[in-house]
């Protein structure tokens, strides 16, 4: 997964976007920490927000409550951090996090 990610997010430091990634069923945001390590050892300079938010079996809650959640830590993420997120970001999602 890492590979392809990398690949897709190829191009100049200048034009790197934030990345927010939202973990998949009974995952939590530390699913992530291998992909962040790689692709800052690749291709140094992005910033990835995983977000910490309905994890491990919280996870397991119904649909409208994860996208609530997910929204509310999104936002919160985007306000302490407007400028970074004045040119929009990707968002990266795994398995029930592409969904939510």
């Amino acid at each position: 997964m890492a590979a392809v990610a990398v690949a897709l997010l190829a191009g100049s430091a200048d034009a790197f976007k934030p990345i927010v990634a939202l973990h998949g069923f009974t995952g939590s945001y530390k699913d992530y920490n291998t992909f962040i390590e790689e692709l800052n050892r690749v291709e140094p300079g992005h910033v990835v927000f995983s977000l910490d938010v309905d994890n491990d079996w919280a996870s397991t809650q119904g649909i409208h409550t994860l996208v609530k959640d997910a929204i509310e830590a999104l936002e919160k993420v985007i306000r302490a951090n407007e400028t970074l997120f004045r040119d929009g970001f990707i968002f990266i999602g795994h398995s029930q996090g592409g969904i939510v």
